[in-house]
């Protein structure tokens, strides 16, 4: 009952219903590898064995063969200085991404930090909103409308864009009329119309809004940098994007006939599916120390450094 507007005192009746659910994690400490500051300027004096020794790097543009069927390397130097790479080498790609993996000052080489990961966040929401109006004694009307978000998402383990985490978010809604209709005391029909459009777009950050590269795009995700005995950086691939809208109808009529009572109905629905599927870029790149040690050497596994 609105006064002066409406008046469907026992014709119109409204319903609502909202729920809500969060979920926030706790901050849990682990200690990870980072390169040192010195390491990502091409400085590798300081890569030392438990021994205290050198662990040499070698420069693989500089593969020879050794003359006894095997290949050699020379070890990087810049300025006569071993295990320095010159910075006019870096690779004006990598050049871009060194700046955005956190360094420690060093010497230590392994576990050098110490980082807080807060834990993942959940937030879902739901409504509901349903009107029933008596048309009639013969003829009762319902629709209704019905919301739902689940968004979760996790948290970057440090303070970078190349600290890849994952977030999704999965809408949907679905708006429904109905009409009961007594076409007699013993003839029941009722017909409904539904429209669905559910979502589950993988939503990962952060997304590339400073770089442009050719292996990472502007509005792309970071590509995954993978290197053996350090920290994860970014995140790689583009994830898919699922639209799935559905239509339905139905059409329910019963009878009674004495003792019996007869179902007559129609249940149809069609549902599409638009999808990006997913793929691998921006691309995946693997680093591991074998890139770099002396080809054929008994220390091949041990040397160099991804």
């Amino acid at each position: 009952y609105i006064p002066k507007i409406y008046d469907g005192r026992n014709r119109t009746f409204f319903h609502f219903s909202y729920g809500g659910f969060r979920y926030r994690g706790g901050i849990s400490n682990s200690l990870t590898t980072f390169p040192t500051a010195a390491q990502e300027q091409g400085d590798f004096t300081g890569l030392l064995n438990s021994s205290g020794q050198l662990i040499p790097i070698y420069d693989p543009a500089t593969t020879v063969p050794d003359g006894s069927g095997g290949l050699t390397r020379q070890q990087f130097q810049c300025n006569g200085v071993l295990n320095v790479i010159c910075q006019n080498r870096f690779s004006p790609v990598s050049s871009v991404f060194v700046p955005l993996m956190p360094s420690v000052p060093g010497p230590q080489l392994v576990n050098n930090a110490l980082v807080a990961i807060a834990g993942a966040h959940t937030n879902q929401d739901d409504w509901t909103v349903k009107i029933d109006h008596n048309i009639s004694s013969k003829y009762v009307l319902h629709g209704s409308y019905e919301k739902t978000s689940t968004i979760s998402y996790g948290a970057p383990a440090f303070n970078s864009p190349l600290a890849g985490y994952g977030g999704s978010d999965y809408p949907s809604f679905e708006p429904r009329l109905s009409l009961d209709m007594s076409l007699r005391a013993n003839l029941q029909n009722t017909v409904s119309i539904s429209y669905n459009r559910a979502a589950g777009p993988q939503n990962v950050f952060p997304i590339n809004k400073n770089t442009n590269t050719p292996i990472s795009p502007l509005g792309y995700t970071y590509p995954a940098i993978t290197i053996a005995g350090y920290v994860g950086y970014g995140q790689g691939t583009t994830t898919p994007i699922a639209r799935i809208p559905a239509f339905g109808f139905f059409d329910n009529l019963t009878w009674a006939k004495g003792h019996h009572t007869l179902q007559f109905g129609v249940d149809l629905r069609w549902e599409d599916e638009t999808k990006r599927a997913n793929n691998n870029f921006p691309p995946t790149f693997n680093f591991a120390n074998t890139e770099t040690s002396l080809p054929d050497s008994p220390n091949f596994a041990t040397w160099g450094s991804s």
